[in-house]
Parts: C-alpha cells; structure tokens; sequence
C-alpha cells in the first residue's frame, strides 16, 4: 500500500509538469511587437503613413495635443484643414460616398474636444469647435451631406460650445466666445441655414454687453439689406432676431420702427399681434390680423389666412365670446384644409351639452347636404371626409355604417387627431 500522502504529492508534480509544457499562445503581431527593434517598427509606420491618409489623420487627431507648432500657429485647424482636404475627390469637393468616412474622422476631434472640456482646457475646446464649423461651411458650399453626417458633427459642436457656457469662465472667455461666433458667421460665405441659425439662436439666447448687441446688430442688418428683393423668408428670419434683440435691451422705440418698416411681412406683425394679446388690446390685435388676412389674400397665401383667422379665434375666448368663437370655428372647419379635426374638439368644447347636440345635428344637416350638391365651394369629397370623420370623433357607429354603405367606400374610416392649436408659433 502507497501512503495517500506520497500519492498526493506524486499528483501535484504531474500537474506542475503539465503546466510547464503547456506552451502560451502569442498573436503573430505581438509576437512581431515583442521581437522586431522599435526602429524598425517606426520607420515601417512612417512610411505606411505617407499612403493611407486616413490613418494619418486618425492619428494626428488622438495625439494632437503632442504636436509642436510655431507661436501664432493653430494646430487645431490645421489639422481640421487637412482632414477636409483629403476627404476631397478628384473633382474638388466632398462627395455622398465621403461624407460619412469625413464625419468619422470629424468626430474623433471632437471627442478630443470633448476631453479638453472636461480638462477645464477651454481655449482649445473653443478653437476646435470654431475650426470644424468654418470648415464644414466651407465643404458643404458644394459637398453632398444628403446623409447629414457633416450637420450631425456641426450639432455636436454647438453643443459643446453651449457647455462652454455653462463652465465656470470669465467675462473675457465669454467674450472670446461671442467673437467667434460671430466670425464663424462672417465666414459662412454660403449663408448655410445650419450653421446661421445654430450660431444666432446661442447668441440671442445669452445676455451681453452693449458692444456685443450692436455688433450682432451690424451683421443681421447687412444680412437684411443684402436679402432685400430676394427672399423674404430669410429677410423675416434676420428680422425676428433683430426684435428679440430690441425686447432684452428694452429699445421699444427702435422696436416700433422697425415693425412699422417691416409690418407687411408675417413674422413681424404676428410679434406684433402676439404683444397686443399679452397687454390685453383685442380691437387693435384684431385690426392687424384682419390686415394681415387681407394682405395673405392678396399674395394668395392660404396657409398664412388660416393662421390668422387661428388667431381671431384665440382673441374670442380670451374676451369670451362665445358666439363669435363658434362663427369663426364654424368657419374654419369646413373651409380649412388642415386640423379639421382640433376644429371640430374645440367648437364642442364651446358648447354645453345640449348646446352641442344641437350644433351636431346642424354640421350633419349641412354636409349631407352638401353631399348632394357638387356645386357647393367644399365640394363632393370634401363634405365626405369631414361627415365621416364627424361619425368617428362622435362615436356614431350606426350612421358611420350606413354612410360607409350608401358611398361604398372604406377610404372614408380615418381616426380623427385630435390636438390643441399651437397659437404660438
């Protein structure tokens, strides 16, 4: 018989033996990272560098912070330039295929930028967020972001900028800030929409000193003026900043001219509409949205008519006239060919319940009746749409069913919206 001491020790040594001969298993690179000379290996990388640019530039942007420049010279730009420059095709510009590779190399400067915010390192987060906009402007004047790869980088960088604000940093870096927004939009030769009204909602949104208002000033005014004849879209825009501006600095006098200028476009006297309301002066708000209806007439603009005659409704609950409440959304229901259905919520919502059983009836009485007569301005199809739709807010299954029947026609089961008009917009 063996001791069972011996035959324990005899097992251990078996198992150490095993664990000797057991060879590790090494990857083939790491075993050319443990063997070749650090020499050798950097100039392999250094000349497989100078032809796959991508790499180059993966690589410039995680060890940016290493590089050494001359006094005066921003290695952050430089490097953004670069990394556009070879997103370039043969035809100059960055093409659909590119944009996303771009985008990719984009976003790992702006992780970068990302680090250096958390490093409380804001002079440089500043000038990499700054260098990716005016680039991008510049690719996008003739790139195709169909994607939107290139404008999600642009969001991202605005939104480090925001965060910017929210840091702990002096007046002057506050400053240092605004300049450079406001030459990012100096530099926007393209007029971009993305990059326009990113950069003016952050600097309408913050308070500044009077020399940074009338700067901001200066650019949306020639912005105006170079706009005069063109689009009056983007001329509104512009316009709508200059009276937020107007209303923080308290400037009612120079707010007043210039809606009395501008009063024939829409965003100017919907600002002006919307602070008649907020003082409580009904007549005179409702003699300006009735000019308005009258000029949205007279370009033919349907939409704008609506919006304004949203607004007389509006002004008829706030002075609780119930009556020409009713009229007007009355109105608004069968002509309007959008949000029937909130039309319809909110003309019941004026009514008691018997009110509204009566009002019901009526609205049914005359669509059927319209239903009859093509000739009518609502028209055929129209009457159908909205007496179905009626049935199914209402819940009147059994006149739904004999409607479906009687027009053989199932397009007409459409479950109502139903919202509460947005006045503010």
């Amino acid at each position: 018989p063996v001791c069972k001491h011996v035959v324990a020790v005899l097992y251990a040594i078996q198992a150490e033996k095993a664990k000797k001969s057991k060879k590790t298993k090494v990857s083939e690179l790491d075993q050319i990272f443990d063997k070749v000379p650090e020499d050798d290996l950097l100039q392999f990388f250094r000349k497989k560098l100078r032809s796959h640019k991508g790499l180059k530039q993966q690589l410039l942007s995680e060890f940016m912070e290493y590089i050494e420049v001359k006094e005066g010279a921003d290695k952050y730009t430089k490097l953004i330039k670069q990394i556009t420059k070879s997103a370039k095709g043969r035809y100059g510009f960055v093409d659909y295929s590119s944009t996303r590779q771009l985008a990719q190399q984009l976003n790992g400067v702006i992780v970068k930028a990302e680090q250096l915010l958390h490093q409380k390192n804001y002079v440089d987060t500043l000038t990499i967020c700054k260098a990716i906009l005016v680039e991008l402007s510049k690719v996008l004047e003739q790139g195709d972001d169909s994607g939107g790869y290139l404008q999600d980088c642009m969001q991202s960088a605005y939104s480090i900028i925001e965060q910017l604000f929210e840091a702990s940093i002096p007046p002057t870096f506050k400053d240092k800030i605004f300049e450079s927004l406001l030459n990012i939009l100096q530099k926007d030769k393209a007029n971009m929409a993305d990059i326009r009204y990113y950069t003016l909602n952050i600097l309408i949104e913050k308070d500044w000193e009077r020399p940074q208002y009338d700067k901001l000033l200066d650019y949306l005014q020639v912005s105006i003026k170079s706009l005069e004849g063109n689009s009056e879209y983007r001329q509104e825009s512009f316009l709508g900043y200059i009276v937020q501006i107007y209303e923080k600095t308290g400037e009612q006098e120079k707010l007043q001219q210039l809606e009395q200028e501008y009063m024939h476009l829409v965003k100017i006297r919907r600002n002006v509409v919307r602070r008649l309301i907020e003082n409580k002066e009904y007549e005179k708000a409702k003699d300006f949205v009735n000019e308005g209806i009258k000029i949205a007439e007279e370009k033919n603009h349907g939409g704008t008519v609506i919006d304004w005659k949203d607004r007389l409704i509006l002004i008829s609950q706030l002075e609780g006239d119930v009556l020409t409440e009713r009229v007007l959304l009355r109105s608004q229901y069968f002509n309007s060919f959008r949000d029937t259905e909130k039309r319809l919520y909110l003309l019941k919502e004026s009514c008691s319940p018997e009110e509204w059983l009566e009002e019901r009836s009526s609205l049914i009485s005359f669509l059927t009746k319209i239903d009859k007569d093509e000739k009518t301005n609502i028209g055929y199809h129209r009457s159908e749409s909205l007496l179905s739709n009626l049935y199914i807010a209402e819940e009147m299954w059994e006149e739904l069913m004999d409607y479906i029947e009687k027009n053989k026609n199932l397009h007409l089961v459409q479950p109502p919206i139903i919202q509460t008009i947005n006045y503010e917009s």
